[in-house]
């Protein structure tokens, strides 16, 4: 996967996942590396073993640090032992710029659009008790001015995610509709039964 930030970067940010072969599974179960290229010498600059790349903003590569023992499943990243990390890293040089304090046994990151990802997270494994949470990729934290009960509104599973580039996200699932300002991060519920409203996939 190959995220530029925009035309004015310096860097690309590309991750590559190897899938081992079925008899080395056991002995291998991933592998994936994140190098931070530069456009203009097409010069590999920086490199992170084990870091995923999901979303790059304003300079900032919001993605998973896995331990050796995590194993990708269909849906998210999972290790039995914990030790998975949200992490913000520069684009620039890949030194870290946040780290989200939990210790996680599985997670999935999904951009929403404005700066902001979705984080589906299993903090406790053996109660499998999973956690989706809407994070701003500059602090790891809940966008400013959006409450508890406002996030809970418009992080919901399943949904897809349309941004307009300037300020206004729309995500949806199943007629279900909610528009987040870009800005304020102020939430409107929409309900409909048209299909032809639908947030496109």
């Amino acid at each position: 996967m190959a995220l530029v930030p925009d035309q004015r970067a310096v860097h690309a940010v590309v991750t590559v996942r190897a899938t081992p072969d079925f008899d080395d599974v056991y002995d291998d179960p991933r592998s994936m590396v994140t190098y931070g290229v530069n456009l203009t010498t097409h010069h590999v600059a920086w490199q992170e073993d084990g870091f995923g790349a999901r979303m790059v903003s304003d300079g900032l590569i919001v993605g998973e640090q896995l331990p050796e023992s995590a194993e990708i499943g269909s849906e998210l990243w999972t290790a039995h032992d914990g030790g998975i990390r949200i992490m913000g890293r520069s684009v620039n040089d890949g030194s870290v710029r946040w780290k989200d304090p939990r210790n996680l046994y599985g997670l999935k990151i999904e951009t929403v659009g404005a700066g902001l990802f979705s984080a589906d997270m299993v903090q406790e494994f053996k109660e499998n008790r999973d956690t989706l949470d809407l994070l701003d990729s500059a602090t790891a934290k809940r966008p400013a001015g959006m409450t508890k009960d406002s996030a809970d509104d418009f992080t919901f599973a399943g949904r897809q995610c349309v941004y307009d580039q300037r300020s206004v996200v729309v995500c949806g699932v199943d007629g279900y509709l909610a528009a987040l300002d870009a800005h304020t991060h102020k939430v409107r519920k929409l309900t409909t039964d048209d299909p032809s409203r639908e947030v496109p996939k």
